[in-house]
């Protein structure tokens, strides 16, 4: 074919339309034409730079290539095309232009066989490609080229042992025409026994319908495609591709097959999968939470809510979104929390959990309480996590409660102040009594019930007055129980001296009064007989706690005359030793008498716990 017949010297005055009239046949037949002036090679024409221009001469359709020489290697016309974008390049011996290669023929070359393109001296092309292998012999193909086509072949080979994701081939039928080495370590098949078979043969049934409309989006856009796939292994099971899906064309832009790399995702899949379901737990859990959940930025705006926040707010999602936070409070808590930010910015502690009113779109207030903290995001923008719980219920029910529980406290204040008068009554009316008894035996009977009564009114004061209304102060009580004794029997303080160490701790009601009562007995009995005929002497009192045993201990001693040796105090006939003893037992306790230098009563008990009043 001469192609410097069609356009001759005067090729710059032809214009395009008469060139594709009259070289259209031979176009369809070849993805190149080669333009002469004479015997002079000009450039290379495609079907592409032909329409690529719609009006000018063939000079501008011509693009400017650099050429190459025969004996150059294949990686270096490689190299040219990938940095021009190009096709195809003149080939040249010394300064004879001999033909042209283009990347069609050498990746038919390099994969399954190549071609190679002559022309005469006088600008003839040879219609007919000749195949070789690439040890064939040729006088077309000189040794060094050969070698030159089967180093680079060994560099592909390199190539394509050493990656790990998989490339294939494919016809314009979807059939397999290559497939490399890596077949074997991603999906435990023998790359030759992929050739010929269909690429979508291993896809997963569920995955396959996809896997096609992909492709077909891409044939139909000319560009690359990316998809996720699953893929069965030799070993039955299936593994997850991603898949770059490309398309080759001819000169004439024409598909003429496929291109796919793909590597194994699997673990990333696992890995994506399961950061997935953990997200969608942790959604679940945080948009069925009792907890209002918001994230604000540091505009105060809102970028997440919850439905609980909505049904707070009594508003939409959409109707949040974007708002700003503050809105919904009133001007002091929007001081408050607006101050606590800013605080919390410049480094100062603030509390994690406050509370304060939210407005809902109805107008009412809510009493919420809140906990927030402050992070960043990945490009360092501020991101405040708010927790919200709404407690106004909760509010309202601690309110009444602490209604009722004055009430009830005052009402007990009032049990205990009117008891202690009764008592008090009682004592005064015994009082009153003895005034009109002149048998001195009757006369201490009612002075010691006087004195007992008087022991448990004061446990009621003491209750009345306190702020604890459960529980009394032991160790003041059992003081001032000890001093209305001593000024009660009136003894002579020359002769006998009261002294009194105890600690300072709290028991029930339960156990206050029957100690008070025991101390009643034993200090009266200690006053009254224990220094006879006007002897001198001390009574004491000592109350302590032994925390490491648990237990309290009450001692009761005086240094007269001592408890007589023929009384047994566990056993006694008189009222007062008989109520002592039934009072030990009653608080679980333990008494001991020592009668060296006077008497020493030592009892020792635990606060008793007695089941809960109704």
């Amino acid at each position: 074919m001469r192609i410097s017949n069609v356009v001759s010297r005067h090729y710059e005055r032809v214009g395009v339309e008469e060139l594709l009239q009259a070289v259209r046949k031979r176009l369809r037949q070849k993805q190149y034409l080669v333009v002469c002036d004479g015997d002079r090679f000009q450039g290379i024409l495609s079907p592409r730079d032909v329409t690529a221009s719609c009006r000018g001469t063939v000079r501008d359709c011509l693009r400017p290539l650099p050429p190459v020489r025969s004996d150059e290697s294949i990686g270096r016309a490689l190299k040219i095309m990938r940095e021009r974008c190009i096709t195809a390049l003149p080939v040249f011996d010394d300064s004879d232009f001999i033909g042209i290669v283009t990347l069609h023929d050498i990746a038919d070359r390099l994969l399954v066989h190549y071609h190679v393109h002559t022309v005469t001296a006088s600008g003839d092309h040879d219609e007919t490609p000749k195949e070789h292998s690439p040890q064939a012999e040729h006088p077309d193909v000189p040794a060094d080229e050969r070698t030159d086509l089967e180093n680079s072949t060994d560099l592909l080979s390199i190539i394509t042992n050493n990656m790990m994701d998989m490339i294939r081939l494919t016809d314009t039928h979807g059939k397999i025409i290559y497939a490399s080495p890596s077949h074997r370590s991603v999906l435990g098949h023998s790359p030759d026994d992929r050739v010929g078979r269909s690429a979508l043969e291993l896809i997963h049934p569920d995955d396959i319908e996809r896997v096609a409309t992909t492709y077909m989006e891409a044939l139909a856009t000319s560009k690359p495609a990316r998809t996720e796939y699953r893929v069965r292994h030799a070993d039955g099971n299936y593994v997850w591709l991603e898949t770059i899906s490309n398309f080759l064309y001819d000169g004439d832009d024409r598909i003429i097959g496929g291109i796919f790399s793909s590597r194994d995702i699997t673990d990333r899949k696992r890995v994506a999968d399961a950061l997935k379901e953990s997200e969608e737990r942790f959604r679940s859990i945080v948009e069925h939470s009792h907890e209002a959940i918001l994230i604000i930025n540091d505009s105060f705006q809102f970028e997440y809510v919850n439905d609980e926040l909505c049904t707070i707010l009594g508003h939409s999602r959409d109707e949040l979104l974007d708002t700003d936070f503050r809105r919904f409070l009133d001007d002091e808590t929007r001081a408050l929390v607006t101050g606590r930010y800013l605080q919390h910015q410049q480094g100062h502690l603030t509390p994690r959990r406050y509370e304060f009113n939210i407005i809902r779109k109805d107008g009412r207030k809510r009493r919420v309480e809140i906990s927030s903290a402050v992070t960043h995001n990945s490009i360092g923008q501020i991101k405040i996590i708010v927790q919200l719980l709404d407690i106004t219920e909760r509010k309202e029910a601690e309110a009444r409660i602490g209604q009722s529980l004055k009430e009830k406290e005052v009402m007990l204040r009032e049990i205990h102040h009117r008891v202690k008068n009764n008592m008090q009554i009682i004592a005064s009316l015994l009082s009153l009594q003895s005034r009109h008894i002149s048998d001195a035996r009757a006369l201490e009977l009612f002075r010691d019930s006087e004195n007992r009564v008087r022991s448990m009114a004061l446990v009621h004061e003491k209750l009345y007055r306190s702020d604890d209304m459960a529980h009394v102060d032991f160790g003041r009580y059992i003081d001032d129980l000890g001093t209305h004794l001593y000024q009660a029997y009136r003894p002579d303080p020359a002769l006998i001296t009261y002294r009194s160490r105890v600690a300072d701790m709290y028991v029930a009601m339960e156990t206050a009064v029957p100690c008070g009562l025991i101390v009643n007995e034993l200090l009266s009995n200690a006053i009254k007989h224990a220094f006879p005929d006007g002897r001198n002497g001390t009574v004491s009192v000592d109350l302590r706690r032994d925390r490491d045993r648990g237990v309290f201990m009450l001692i009761v001693s005086d240094n007269g005359i001592g408890f007589p040796d023929d009384v047994d105090f566990q056993h006694t006939e008189t009222l007062g030793l008989q109520m002592v003893n039934l009072l030990v037992d009653q608080i679980d306790g333990t008494m001991t008498l020592e009668k060296e230098h006077g008497t020493t009563v030592t009892i020792v008990f635990r606060e008793t716990r007695y089941p809960e009043r109704i």
